[in-house]
């Protein structure tokens, strides 16, 4: 089994030269080779190539496994396919907190001369192959080529599906500042200077703020599908061409054989989740009611003491938000030819619609404020805040159609 390139082969560039050979170099080769694990591809596959160098002494390299031979010492040209180049930044190698090897963008060009992505084109029709030719660019007596068959069976899956909604955001628990006064205990000098002094209620707390609504699901997209049979000149038989063209975007072209798939999936986004409702914020204690008292005896005076403050009522709870609505799934037009009619069941259409979100629950309500106490006694605890409501359900999407139209 032919081992694929690994990040070591990019580290091992930056240990031998990437130069051209030199002429006793070149003088050992015995033969080249392009080699891949694949014996045919589809259109649109991906496959790797690498090269395979042996010398007049027996021994054989692998670009992909050592930088020793690799595509930079070959002009290459492809056919029929295209090149996929990696997005390789940057590569390190630490022992411990130290860094051994740093390289820079480099490395993409290491890694091209280790290997050859490549993807086989889609239009491959009357002549299904892909060529691959190398040759030594210091000695073009050495050259290769190695030429990749394509085969149309197989299935090929299409994604219109919508996006999900975003959920609600969660409500908050409001802050609350105390604005209750607290009296302390005062001596008899005051007793004739002022009257009594009842603490101040507590604040009642605020309520939590409402949670956000989840946004509704995003429809799957309307597609149009087109399937025809063509002649395959080279092989002198037909093939399936669909041509897939969703309302927004390209129109996507693929060729199968009778036996082949095309799978659409035009599914609705799921709807967004309603935000929690804020809790309530707690009241306030009460404050403390005036204390007067006798500064020989200390006993209190009852003319001059105040009666504590009550506390704050609990704020109330915010209320869920609602849950988003589930997107409709998109509707599908197969358009098939007379004769290709038999592909009918060799298309399947994912094209329900988008669950709807959870609705947010509710927040709860704050805790009373403690009374307060005094010289003539204590007030009341305040109330605890009412929970808010949960959100309403939202609904699922809807199913999309799937039409069938015969034409000529």
């Amino acid at each position: 089994m032919l081992k694929f390139l690994l990040f070591a082969s990019i580290l091992s560039s930056s240990f031998f030269s990437l130069s051209r050979l030199d002429l006793k170099r070149i003088k050992k080769i015995k033969s080249v080779e392009l080699q891949t694990e694949q014996g045919a591809i589809r259109p649109g596959e991906d496959f790797t190539v690498v090269l395979k160098v042996e010398l007049l002494n027996g021994a054989v390299f692998y670009s992909n496994l050592n930088n020793r031979f690799g595509f930079n010492d070959f002009n290459v040209t492809v056919t029929g396919a295209s090149k996929n180049v990696p997005n390789v930044r940057k590569f390190y190698l630490s022992i411990g907190n130290e860094v051994v090897v740093e390289s820079e963008k480099k490395n993409i060009k290491a890694y091209e001369n280790n290997q050859l992505d490549l993807k086989a084109d889609y239009g491959l029709v009357n002549n299904p192959y892909v060529l691959v030719k190398a040759q030594l660019i210091e000695y073009p007596q050495i050259s290769c080529e190695l030429s990749m068959p394509v085969h149309f069976y197989g299935e090929y899956a299409f994604d219109f599906s919508g996006f999900e909604g975003s959920s609600g955001s969660h409500g908050v628990t409001p802050r609350v500042r105390s604005t209750t006064r607290n009296h302390v205990m005062q001596p008899a000098v005051w007793r004739y200077k002022e009257p009594e002094i009842n603490g101040s209620d507590g604040r009642d707390g605020l309520t939590g703020t409402f949670g956000g609504h989840g946004r509704t699901g995003e429809d799957g997209s309307d597609v149009d599908v087109f399937v025809s049979l063509i002649d395959c000149e080279f092989e002198n038989k037909k093939l399936v061409k669909v041509e897939v063209s969703p309302e927004k975007g390209e129109t996507y072209i693929r060729y199968l054989e009778k036996n082949g798939r095309i799978i659409i999936n035009t599914i609705g986004g799921n709807g967004g989740d309603g935000g929690r409702g804020g809790n309530g914020s707690d009241g306030m204690p009460g404050g403390q009611g005036q204390r007067s008292f006798d500064p020989n005896t200390g006993e209190l005076i009852g003319m001059n003491n105040g009666t504590g403050g009550d506390g704050g009522n609990g704020g109330h709870g915010g209320s869920g938000g609602n849950a988003g609505d589930g997107g409709k799934g998109g509707d599908v037009n197969i358009f098939l030819e007379e004769e290709a009619q038999f592909f009918k069941y060799r298309i399947q259409v994912n094209n329900y619609g988008g669950e709807a979100g959870k609705p947010g629950g509710f927040g709860v309500g704050g805790y009373g404020g403690l009374r307060g106490d005094g010289g003539k006694g204590k007030a009341n605890n305040g109330s605890i805040g009412k929970r808010g409501l949960n959100g309403y359900s939202g609904k699922d999407g809807a199913k999309g159609e799937v039409n069938y139209i015969i034409w000529n």
